[in-house]
């Protein structure tokens, strides 16, 4: 008899790998850069991995679809612009605080990672799970999985606006006299800040850098102006300074403009009557009428100048007592009435500003 032995030469296991991302979780960040925001944001919603290797022996058919209970000397290694791309002690990662990693042998859900890192654009994470697969015939086989996260740069352009109109008409007759001028950013940023300006001839200064800026006050971020006292026009701007991640600030810029303007108003003469031998003077009465409702105190925006025949000034005021004699034989009498404008600041012939105590001296138009 001849005789001879022999073994059994076992087919390798076939194996198959994968990474499951957790369900919920948004593979993709978007970064803004303006609000320096991570969407989502790893630490409160944390990317979650768990690796998922099975495998079919080709012996005898079985599969295995989670073959996690079979793996052990799991680790994992982190991967970016700034590593070597070695797999070894300088780009392993362990478990703790942002990262936490299911290191229990025999889990089904060995080797899960749940990470709360938030990964910056143009340095895309790559997250790397090495273990070993044991067979019950004892065959070993080293695995792999892979899975890079990254993160998309989007910008959030603020708009800068203000909280009241950035186009009044003064109407000194009933507009309030103080109005305030608020910056609103959205979205709010916080660091931000707000520098107003003031234009005076061509010239952009910051609010109340000149004394011509009489009429303007800081307020917190904004300013008030008190209109009662404010010249023809007043042109306000806004800039705000936005920082920006990385450095840097994005500026945006909103202006406001203050226009003195009187109301369309009637203007009628009255008390103009014959005259007896007897009488020396007349009290003429010019009446200002707004919306069909007589005004009795103009404030000092209207000044009543009235005329004789040949042109000559006789009187002023809504009802003035004017001599007979003033009006040079000829009775006949008018009167103009002469918006007198903002508050414009005294000078001297030379133009330069007469000032009280340093303060400017404040006047209308002269009479």
């Amino acid at each position: 008899m001849i005789r001879k032995g022999f073994a059994v030469n076992y087919l390798p296991l076939k194996t198959y790998t994968s990474m499951d991302v957790g369900t919920g979780t948004e593979p993709v960040q978007d970064y803004d850069a303006t609000t320096d925001v991570y969407y989502p944001d790893r630490a409160l919603s944390p990317l979650v991995l768990t690796p998922v290797v099975g495998y079919s022996d080709p012996n005898d058919g079985t599969e295995v679809p989670n073959a996690a209970a079979s793996l052990t000397d799991g680790h994992w290694y982190r991967l970016d612009n700034s590593t070597s791309g070695q797999l070894d002690s300088t780009t392993e990662i362990k478990s703790g605080t942002t990262y936490v990693i299911d290191t229990l042998v025999g889990s089904a859900t060995y080797g899960r990672i749940s990470i709360g890192e938030n990964v910056k654009p143009n340095n895309p994470v790559t997250y790397v799970f090495r273990a070993t697969l044991t067979h019950p015939n004892g065959e070993r086989k080293l695995v792999e999985m892979r899975h890079q996260a990254r993160s998309n740069a989007v910008a959030t352009i603020p708009t800068l606006s203000i909280d009241n109109a950035t186009e009044v008409m003064y109407n000194p007759w009933g507009s309030e006299d103080v109005i305030a001028f608020n910056p609103i950013l959205r979205p709010d940023i916080s660091g931000t800040t707000y520098l107003w300006e003031s234009l005076h001839g061509t010239t952009w200064g910051e609010v109340e850098s000149t004394l011509l800026d009489w009429a303007v006050s800081k307020s917190g971020n904004g300013v008030k102006v008190k209109q009662s006292v404010m010249q023809d026009r007043i042109d306000l701007r806004c800039t705000a300074s936005i920082p920006v991640a990385g450095g840097g600030n994005l500026k945006e810029t909103v202006a406001v403009s203050i226009v003195r303007r009187l109301p369309k108003y009637t203007p009628k003469l009255y008390g103009v009557v014959n005259v007896t031998p007897d009488v020396k003077s007349i009290s003429p009465r010019a009446q200002i009428e707004v919306d069909g409702i007589v005004r009795t105190d103009l404030k000092g925006e209207l000044d009543i100048v009235w005329y004789n025949a040949a042109g000559a000034v006789v009187g002023r005021g809504l009802n003035p007592v004017i001599p007979l004699s003033a009006l040079g034989g000829v009775y006949d009498i008018g009167f103009d009435d002469v918006d007198q404008g903002g508050w414009k600041a005294l000078t001297d012939d030379q133009g330069r500003f007469i000032l009280s105590d340093g303060k400017l001296i404040l006047v209308k138009k002269p009479n």
